[in-house]
């Protein structure tokens, strides 16, 4: 279920129940941006940290809200309530993933509704890969955006990775620009019912004008980020 608040003209959102046990999850990951560079240099763009706790993570959802409580307008007891929900959500999760840019270019990521695009895999009994999470495709265009990565800069989310009571392996999909991102593998648990869709779950996402889900097989989005174009008039002084 998914609460959208439009705010500074940027559609951001934040879930409710996606601790949930027992049924397939949508994906849900908040992101922040810092300027240093938390993960090792390697060949894999995304990595993860399962001995690393989140602490005192603050998403740049939660950070758009607290904003919203310096607007005499809006409704402070609402964002009081939103901001401790998104805290708690994202800082009760398990480790922390994310990538950091070793490079002089700028990495673009695409965002919707103000969450990284990601699900989580697990191995079933037979020890095949499948999703545990599923992805809502939103019909509106003001959900999507792509955010910037700078150089030395480290973009990271939070991952829970306990779910239920069967240990398997797990790992993370992220989509990036034009291409899917696959974490290494890490220990995690599972209900069995979480490789299942629940029935006529598209009804819960109308809100979004969603009427389809993906699991991140192959990518669906390119960059979103588009400089605005400058026209500059050259007046040519005579004397």
């Amino acid at each position: 279920m998914r609460y959208i608040v439009i705010l500074f003209g940027l559609v951001i959102f934040a879930c409710v129940g996606f601790d949930a046990q027992g049924q397939m999850i949508e994906g849900n990951y908040p992101f922040q941006i810092v300027d240093s560079l938390v993960f090792e240099e390697g060949l894999e763009l995304l990595q993860i940290k399962v001995d690393t706790k989140p602490k005192n993570f603050i998403s740049t959802i939660e950070a758009r809200l607290r904003n919203g409580l310096e607007i005499k307008e809006l409704d402070k007891k609402y964002f009081r309530k939103r901001i401790k929900e998104v805290h708690s959500a994202t800082n009760k999760r398990d480790f922390v993933a994310g990538i950091s840019n070793y490079s002089t270019d700028t990495i673009f990521i695409p965002i919707q509704d103000g969450s990284l695009i990601s699900i989580i895999e697990a191995k079933d009994t037979e020890g095949v890969w499948k999703p545990i999470q599923y992805w809502p495709i939103s019909g509106c265009g003001n959900s999507y955006y792509s955010e910037c990565i700078l150089p030395n800069q480290t973009l990271l989310f939070t991952v829970k990775k306990n779910f239920g009571s069967i240990q398997t392996s797990m790992r993370l999909r992220l989509h990036g620009t034009n291409t899917i991102f696959v974490s290494k593998e890490y220990v995690g648990t599972i209900s069995l019912d979480m490789f299942k869709l629940k029935e006529n779950v598209v009804q819960d996402y109308r809100h979004i004008l969603c009427d389809k889900f993906f699991f991140l097989e192959s990518p669906r989005f390119g960059n979103f980020y588009r400089e605005a174009d400058i026209e500059i008039e050259i007046i040519e002084e005579t004397d």
